[in-house]
């Protein structure tokens, strides 16, 4: 076959309602291979639910010179479409053993769900087979027209499954997931490795997220940032993708934290995008390091203090940590975030058994506020955390809790 005959003329020769011109055409390969063409000459598996007539496996055959071509179908009848690309597995769509068995075998970059229809089934294949999707790849519903007007009842579900209504929550997921608004209720697993859904004509298209490491290309890369004159904290930012999409960066995370002569020692940014590197590398100390020189920097800055003293405490070095906490506090301008780094130093202190320390260290910073208000927000805390190390606070705590055991008992 031509390589020059797109996968819609296939369809039409094939005599297939998926492509533009049959009677009650659904008109779907047009976009197919949109979104297919990519696969066209690679050692893919396309899975399709649904073989019937079997004339969508030859056009899957002929368009994907080298894929392997697996129809699934109850009507047994259907094997002898089986050859040397088409394999055929008999068996229901609503039985989530059999196709995971039939996945297992024939793991998919593409799936095409043109089956029974029903609103279960429909359901039920998208959340076994989507996980064993590659990443990257493709899962189409076809005829969701079905679901809508006098059809809608023939294809429904008594148990309250609706495609297209199920389709839509997940593009709205994928829509709202940065701000943790998403109304999916299905696998959680299938709504953080989305990466897009689209519609059709009667169709939704769910592509996988992509776990391929992007492309570097450092020399291009730093030519930019010298024509744009982004200096350091370009390189910063490229050295943070780098490490990202699991490139060696290490040469260049040298070249930066040893170049005293470039702009880094006057961007607070270029400090603390290096320690966020570094510690989602697994390098816990030597962000904290980076912070440290970071710090001596900028010793005014409540930001660079915050996430020096926080970092501190949780590398265990508490005591340290809650000092450098209540002098970012004692920094601060507004009360708003001097009462963040507050509760912070409170619910540290608490937990490491460090009240005595933290309250000394939050009276001695509140005499260097510079701001009213951020200094009566650093009294109430230390008074906070005073009241909770108090005997008399402890005492009430456990009495508190003997009485709520012993009542507990009683009932």
């Amino acid at each position: 076959m031509s390589v020059e005959l797109d996968i819609d003329q296939m369809g039409v020769i094939e005599g297939t309602d998926k492509s533009s011109s049959e009677s009650f055409a659904w008109d779907y390969l047009r976009h197919y291979g949109e979104w297919f063409s990519q696969w066209r000459n690679e050692n893919i598996n396309l899975l399709e639910i649904g073989v019937a007539a079997g004339s969508s496996l030859h056009v899957w055959k002929n368009y994907f010179s080298k894929a392997q071509i697996v129809g699934i179908d109850i009507d047994p009848q259907c094997r002898h479409f089986a050859d040397d690309r088409i394999a055929i597995e008999i068996g229901s769509q609503d039985d989530p053993q059999f196709l995971r068995a039939v996945v297992t075998k024939y793991t998919p970059t593409i799936i095409i769900d043109d089956g029974s229809h029903q609103a279960r089934h429909i359901v039920t294949a998208f959340e076994t087979l989507f996980p064993s999707l590659l990443p990257g790849g493709s899962y189409v519903v076809e005829d969701l027209a079905l679901h809508f007007g006098a059809e809608a009842k023939r294809w429904g579900s008594d148990d309250g499954y609706n495609p297209p209504k199920y389709f839509l929550e997940l593009a709205r997921s994928c829509v709202t997931q940065k701000n943790g608004n998403a109304p999916w209720d299905g696998p959680r697993q299938i709504a953080d490795t989305t990466d897009s859904v689209s519609f059709i004509n009667s169709a939704v298209h769910i592509r996988k997220k992509d776990s391929a490491d992007r492309p570097v290309n450092l020399q291009l890369a730093k030519q930019y940032i010298r024509e744009r004159s982004l200096g350091t904290l370009g390189l910063v930012r490229y050295a943070k993708y780098m490490a990202a999409n699991h490139h060696d960066a290490e040469a260049l995370f040298g070249e930066l934290l040893n170049d005293t002569r470039s702009d880094q020692a006057d961007n607070i940014h270029f400090f603390m995008t290096m320690a966020e590197i570094q510690r989602s590398r697994g390098q816990m100390q030597e962000a904290i390091q980076t912070l440290s020189r970071g710090a001596e920097r900028f010793a005014d800055s409540p930001e660079m203090l915050w996430r020096y003293g926080h970092w501190l405490a949780e590398a265990g070095r508490t005591a340290d940590g809650l000092k450098i906490l209540c002098r970012a506090a004692s920094l601060c301008a507004e009360p708003t975030q001097a009462e963040s780094i507050v509760g912070m130093i409170v619910d540290i202190a608490q937990s490491a058994n460090e009240t005595s320390l933290a309250v000394k260290a939050l009276r001695h910073a509140s005499s260097a506020s510079a701001d009213e208000r951020c200094r009566s927000v650093l009294l109430k805390g230390a008074d906070t955390l005073a009241a909770s190390g108090s005997p008399l606070s402890k005492m009430l705590s456990f009495l508190a809790t003997r009485m709520r055991n012993g009542a507990s008992s009683s009932s």
